[in-house]
């Protein structure tokens, strides 16, 4: 199970990864037809119970990757429910602790090899629905601590609060309870990371299959959408800003260098307004493989949260203030904010000098209904989850969480080529693009024209193991679908990047000898130029052209390069 970048599509989240040890009783229970148990779950079969176990690929952190960011990607704890697909009754409840890792984590992708962690199932056909890190919290374990006892059917399940309405923040008194410092422990500091969920509906639970499930030793594999790998889903999205010239450093004592003061040019202070204080387990139309359930608490009405979050409940969050950097213990940053300055890779770094940076932080989901009113450009909707800068001259620009399309950011939950499928908002137009969706990287890149703050958004996946690979420039972005070059033809698409463009300003991709690109028109080029073509100057435009190469292209070696105003900006290599 991987917590990846669902570019999708929560990714992010992976993004589709340390826990403490608070284990609690795990519940598996198989009925056979008579028993009359009204208070727990029911499965109407008769029939022997077979095993069956799962697997969670967890991706190991890059060494260079913070505490905070491994903790996005970690998976400790794991609970599987399964519910009889006709009768919506429970037929598995099982929890595996943080003891219990390599019970459901990293098992051998081969259906000959004996998996781990068995549990057992009467042949049939289920819901499955998986639930990870529940106990990295002490609020999120309480809130779902229903989990253990309240979850009889799939309608009880999506109406409980345990599932639905999940606290987000801190009890912290010592920290700012609107946000989340999350973590892998690995810092010194608790781990606290990520809720991330997945859902298969109508899944075939066979007798026997490779010869496997008789015996509790050698378990069947999970098996689904065509895979044995199951991706999970981020309850939360992650914004993600990038700022020039705003943050200076100071040395750390062992050699390197840290954060000492966020600045950020003309800002005063960067509120988040209208977040969400709850999070869900299920509560996305993905989960219901499109559509909600027709019995019940939802119908196929229910798309929406307002839908289920009725009044509901917000916070303005304070993510930088200017004034704290007077003291020079702070650096204006809340808790839980995260910056990563970009200084030299060589060579001394000037304490005086303000250097580059980026800061992000995490924001719950908050699915809106589109309106016509709805600005089709970046702006602000009231009512929505939006930024708000306090810049130093007193006035104010409220901007929204935003996104072109709900394709942006798609995030492949299941990989069967021109199958596959994504992490997205089904029914797309009945869905404003001032929406929060889980699991996605909303990335934005902050400039400073002569009077005004800039702001230009992508949506991007979320988490390690990502194939994909996005290159930024202030005009235009290029994104790479799948960075290891493993197939011949790879799509390649130029994206315009800000609403308002210099007259002739352009970009030009040069492929390495042996390399060609397929340009919109099927003409094989050694070079495309993209910005001089007819709305190749509008916002938000797309080409998408295809980079042909041999099979079998070595990590490391290097394919084309994106130029500017005839300076080479970056080499595109291939990847593991």
């Amino acid at each position: 199970m991987n917590l990846k970048n669902f570019q999708l599509l929560c990714s992010g989240m992976a993004a589709l990864c340390s826990f403490t040890t608070l284990a609690f009783s795990s519940c598996n229970r198989v009925y056979e037809e008579g028993e009359q148990d009204v208070s727990t779950a029911t499965i109407v079969h008769r029939a022997a119970p077979i095993y069956m176990a799962t697997s969670v690929r967890v991706n190991p952190p890059r060494s260079s990757v913070s505490a905070v960011e491994a903790a996005e990607n970690t998976v400790k704890q794991l609970r599987v429910l399964a519910f009889d697909s006709r009768t919506h009754r429970l037929a598995v409840n099982k929890f595996y602790d943080s003891d219990s890792q390599g019970r459901f984590s990293n098992q051998t992708a081969d259906k000959n090899a004996v998996w781990h962690g068995a549990f057992a199932i009467i042949p049939g056909e289920y819901d499955f629905f998986f639930v990870a890190n529940e106990n990295s919290w002490p609020e999120v374990k309480a809130y779902l601590s229903g989990l253990q006892e309240n979850v009889s059917t799939t309608s009880a399940m999506y109406n409980s609060a345990e599932t639905k309405q999940v606290l987000y923040g801190s009890s912290d008194a010592t920290k700012n309870k609107q946000m989340r410092t999350f973590s892998d422990g690995t810092d010194g500091n608790a781990e606290h990371l990520f809720l991330a969920t997945r859902s298969y509906k109508n899944v075939v639970v066979s007798e026997e299959r490779n010869g496997k499930g008789r015996q509790e030793s050698d378990p069947q594999h999970f098996f689904a959408e065509g895979d044995e790998k199951v991706d999970l889903v981020r309850t939360l999205a992650k914004v993600k800003l990038h700022f020039p010239k705003a943050a200076t450093v100071e040395a750390d004592g062992n050699g390197g260098y840290r954060l000492k003061h966020f600045l950020p040019p003309r800002v005063n202070r960067l509120l988040v307004k209208n977040q969400m204080t709850h999070q869900s387990l299920f509560l996305n139309p993905f989960f219901e493989s499109n559509v909600f359930p027709n019995a019940g608490a939802f119908s196929t009405a229910t798309k929406y949260t307002a839908d289920w979050y009725t009044p509901i409940a917000e916070e303005n969050v304070v993510i930088y203030d200017r004034s704290k950097t007077s003291d020079l213990t702070q650096t204006g940053l809340a808790d839980g904010v995260q910056c990563d300055v970009k200084v030299p890779a060589t060579g001394d770094v000037d304490p005086n000098q303000r250097y580059d940076c980026d800061i992000w932080f995490y924001v719950p989901e908050r699915l809106k209904q589109v309106d016509a009113t709805d600005p089709a450009q970046p702006g602000y909707v009231e009512g929505t989850t939006h930024l708000t800068f306090e810049k130093m001259d007193g006035s104010f620009k409220k901007v929204g969480i935003w996104q072109p399309n709900f394709e942006d950011g798609a995030q492949k939950v299941y990989d069967k080529g021109a199958d596959s499928k994504y992490f997205m908002l089904p029914n797309a137009a009945d869905y404003s693009k001032y929406s929060v969706v889980r699991n996605n990287v909303y990335d934005i890149t902050v400039r400073y024209s002569a009077t005004e703050l800039r702001l230009n958004y992508k949506v991007l996946p979320w988490g390690e193991g990502a194939k994909t690979g996005n290159y930024v420039q202030d005009g235009f972005n290029i994104f790479v679908a799948d960075r290891t070059f493993a197939e011949r033809l790879t799509d390649v698409w130029l994206i315009t990047a800000s609403s308002r463009l210099v007259n002739g300003e352009s970009i030009t991709l040069k492929a390495k000898a042996g390399y060609k690109f397929i340009d919109t028109d099927g003409a094989e080029k050694d070079e495309v130029t993209y910005g001089a073509g007819a709305d190749e100057n509008k916002f938000r435009h797309r080409r998408k052209i295809q980079f042909k190469s041999p099979a079998n292209i070595t990590a490391g070696t290097a394919l084309f390069e994106v130029l500017s105003g005839g300076e080479v900006k970056y080499t595109v290599t291939a990847t593991e």
